[in-house]
């Protein structure tokens, strides 16, 4: 929860109202950075807001849903907006993201990859193996041997062309 303008604003004179006291300003110094915290973390949730994101979980998601693109122009939008294309850390962050898409039998590309190394999928975000994938029937295929990007297609994963345009969802909060 979130305090509201006035409540800070309440906070910050009973703070200077109780500066005078020595004694106290060990406590006074904590609750004020407290406070500054609180402030910047609200101002970061508006621009998060404000950019398209929403929290979902521990981090905020941009789903595009209007202009697909392919994997490597998905990768440079989302770095635009200092976000990078999502990576998914558990089943249980993978179930919250794909409840909000609203685009079913579409493909979504996420930060996954193996264009350096065939069958290594990596983060491309990280450089480190990327740390939940969870794979449609039959996939990683590598199909004519090109498929490198990994996409999220009804809450599972498929290797597909990188060029190939898609939905892309980028992320950012929380880190990787």
């Amino acid at each position: 929860m979130f305090a509201s303008p006035m409540s800070l604003t309440w906070a910050l004179f009973v703070l200077v109202l109780a500066a005078s006291s020595a004694e106290h300003s060990d406590t006074i110094e904590s609750t004020l950075d407290s406070i500054i915290q609180s402030v910047k973390d609200l101002r970061k949730d508006f621009e998060m807001n404000k950019m398209g994101f929403k929290e979902i979980g521990k981090g905020f998601y941009y789903i595009e849903e209007n202009e697909k693109q392919s994997w490597y122009t998905a990768l440079s939008t989302c770095r635009r907006m200092g976000a990078h294309l999502a990576t998914f850390k558990s089943e249980e962050e993978l179930r919250a993201v794909d409840a909000e898409l609203n685009i079913r039998n579409k493909g979504y590309w996420i930060d996954a990859n193996d264009l350096d190394r065939e069958g290594q999928f990596m983060s491309w975000t990280t450089g480190s193996l990327s740390p939940y994938l969870k794979w449609k029937r039959g996939e990683p295929n590598n199909l004519y041997n090109k498929e490198h990007c990994v996409d999220l297609w009804d809450g599972l994963m498929n290797d597909d062309d990188c060029s190939d345009k898609r939905y892309f969802i980028c992320q950012t909060g929380d880190g990787i």
